[in-house]
């Protein structure tokens, strides 16, 4: 199994993720735009649910991923 990671930018109008392979190379994006209503809340549901989405396909694809940053 390779181990992957996902990497999440979350901006002011979008936010976009990817599965990143260990050598480096993009394997999977999504976008999705920020919510323009609400508070941080609904941002971090939205960054959650495009994680969840993005480790889905990840596992479909046999990659492992792993949490960093906290």
């Amino acid at each position: 199994m390779t181990e992957a990671a996902i990497g999440v930018d979350v901006g002011g109008t979008k936010i976009a993720g990817a599965v990143i392979h260990p050598d480096g190379a993009v394997r999977d994006t999504q976008t999705v735009a920020t919510p323009s209503e609400g508070d941080g809340d609904s941002s971090a549901a939205t960054t959650l649910a495009l994680v969840d989405r993005l480790a889905q396909q990840a596992r479909k694809r046999a990659y492992f991923t792993r949490r960093s940053g906290g």
